[in-house]
């Protein structure tokens, strides 16, 4: 059995891009993400998308690496990337949520990282704000669906 691995990371939508531009997006991952047997959740907000990514690694690292090219984005910034022993979202192509500013008290956490510090490395406390954030809006949908 190979080894499961995640990418987080963080990214500036392109000037210009519309919201039913994120729509097309997140109907193409969904297929692409089933297709490669890769699962996460897609945040929008205040023009940025923070985005997990799980899977066999070579699959999540190919995904990634399309993304990475997507010129749709911009300033792609790597918060995570690691070995997992056990998926997040996985009953999820790609969950969505788009967000307000201030709609969660984690928020400015995650979307408001200081590129400097976490260029340098990410701490566990700072990682685990993340995936905590992420791992959020899985809980609340699948609560929503009991």
């Amino acid at each position: 059995m190979s080894q499961l691995f995640q990418i987080v990371y963080l990214s500036a939508a392109a000037k210009g891009l519309a919201p039913a531009e994120v729509d097309d997006i997140l109907i193409v991952a969904r297929a692409r993400n089933a297709s490669a047997d890769v699962t996460g959740m897609l945040l929008y907000a205040d023009k940025s998308f923070v985005q997990v990514l799980e899977g066999e690694r070579t699959n999540v690292e190919a995904t990634f690496a399309r993304i990475a090219r997507d010129s749709r984005h911009t300033g792609i910034l790597v918060l995570l990337k690691q070995p997992i022993s056990a998926r997040n979202f996985r009953d999820w192509s790609m969950g969505f949520e788009r967000l307000q500013p201030g709609q969660s008290a984690d928020f400015d956490a995650v979307f408001h990282i200081d590129r400097a510090v976490i260029e340098e490395r990410m701490t566990a406390p700072q990682a685990d704000k993340v995936m905590v954030f992420l791992r959020s809006f899985y809980s609340a949908a699948t609560r929503e669906q009991l």
